[in-house]
């Protein structure tokens, strides 16, 4: 029974090292030195709202020829930082379909407009933010 017990604890013993909230917002990386959040107060929005973003989105999309030839679809999802002047940065495919869909997503999130940063504890904060950008015929 002792050695179950001992072992259980030998088991648990990681997970609750390393598993235990710091005290601080879920961070990973950083943008010239700074900060990157994943979780804040107060999420980044584009102007308008989320409505605004998928108009704006459906404005400024330009279907490859190749991929509408070759009857390609699907979503591409995209991740990418706000900076706190609401300037989108680092846009990187994190999942993507065929080459030209995911060039395009990142033309699309590439000229944006500014958004409105994120916030943490009252102050505009670096926050990366993930968007899918859906291509259907």
């Amino acid at each position: 029974m002792k050695k179950g017990l001992v072992l259980l604890m030998l088991c648990l013993l990681p997970a609750m090292l390393f598993g235990q909230d710091k005290g601080t917002i879920s961070t990973e990386g950083t943008v010239k030195g700074e900060q990157i959040y994943d979780i804040v107060e107060q999420y980044p929005e584009f102007p308008g709202g989320y409505s605004a973003l998928t108009e704006w989105i459906d404005d400024n999309l330009k279907y490859p020829v190749e991929a509408a030839m070759d009857g390609i679809e699907g979503r591409v999802i995209v991740q990418f930082i706000v900076r706190p002047t609401g300037k989108v940065v680092d846009a990187e495919v994190v999942r993507g379909i065929a080459p030209s869909l995911d060039k395009e997503a990142l033309r699309l999130i590439n000229i944006m407009p500014s958004w409105i940063p994120g916030r943490q504890k009252g102050k505009a904060v670096n926050v990366r933010y993930t968007l899918p950008i859906t291509f259907k015929l």
